[in-house]
């Protein structure tokens, strides 16, 4: 039964986890490769429904007894993302992602994660926190850095947030076309008629 077919048996009766479970047994006996392969199949396909919940209390308990093992990082990884991108559930989500420890080959996934997650909690001191912890521990320019905080200030529609974290940039970097641009939209947004005047000026 392949991931299409389980999915279908599950949308049919959510309750009925047996297909899924003896096709992940048979995946973890085949290794950790091919589970996450197996994974990487599964939870693209889910939606926001009793599938999505009846798949994640599968891999509840897969991660539970299997935590602090290759195995546990790798249904802890697919876990947080069906919660996070199917289900919308960030705080269960980090439950899963902080197994994770710094992302491991899933790195650039896991930041992204993080960032949602504190934005979307209003944690900026946080967020800041853990952006310049990422940026010396990837050696990610400060001017970046600041690119990437105004970016998801604007995916979490913060845009007072957005404008401070593009003023950042463009401080840094006074010829930067996209701060400039973002900039310029940001004064019209929220009315900053004075700001918007000297950088027009520019």
């Amino acid at each position: 039964m392949d991931a299409t077919e389980l999915l279908t048996a599950l949308e049919s009766n959510a309750a009925d986890t047996a297909g899924l479970e003896q096709a992940l047994q048979q995946a973890l006996a085949e290794g950790v490769s091919d589970l996450d392969s197996f994974l990487a199949q599964v939870v693209p396909l889910l939606g926001k429904s009793e599938a999505a919940e009846s798949v994640l209390k599968v891999l509840d308990a897969v991660f539970r007894r299997n935590r602090e093992t290759d195995v546990g990082r790798v249904v802890g990884r697919h876990a947080g993302v069906l919660c996070w991108r199917a289900l919308g559930d960030l705080v269960r989500a980090e439950f899963y992602m902080r197994a994770l420890g710094d992302g491991g080959d899933h790195a650039a996934e896991w930041q992204d994660f993080y960032c949602r997650f504190y934005a979307s909690r209003g944690n900026w001191l946080r967020l800041e926190q853990f952006m310049t912890e990422t940026a010396q521990r990837t050696g990610m320019a400060a001017v970046e850095m600041k690119r990437a905080l105004a970016c998801t200030a604007h995916d979490v529609g913060n845009s007072a947030k957005e404008m401070s974290y593009w003023q950042a940039v463009a401080q840094a970097a006074p010829s930067d076309a996209e701060a400039n641009r973002e900039l310029e939209r940001l004064y019209s947004q929220l009315e900053r008629w004075s700001s918007l005047a000297d950088l027009l000026k520019e």
